[in-house]
């Protein structure tokens, strides 16, 4: 398991990161996430032979985000 802290721009609500957070934790791979939309932050534990970081951006730039390193 690899756990990773990203910055997510653009969410504005409770519902914003609820969606981000639920979307995450029925991904294939994905062991928990943590998602605030006050810090704009990210705690994501994943299976790195499932998924990858890449695969995590993808996912939020998806639902209309914007995911990045901090």
């Amino acid at each position: 398991m690899k756990n990773i802290e990203i910055k997510i721009e653009w969410m504005t609500c409770g519902g914003c990161s609820g969606w981000v957070t639920w979307t995450l934790k029925a991904t294939n791979g994905i062991e928990s996430a943590e998602v605030s939309h006050e810090t704009k932050l990210a705690q994501i534990t994943y299976n790195e032979d499932i998924i990858t970081k890449d695969d995590i951006f993808e996912i939020i730039k998806n639902m209309n985000y914007i995911p990045s390193d901090i």
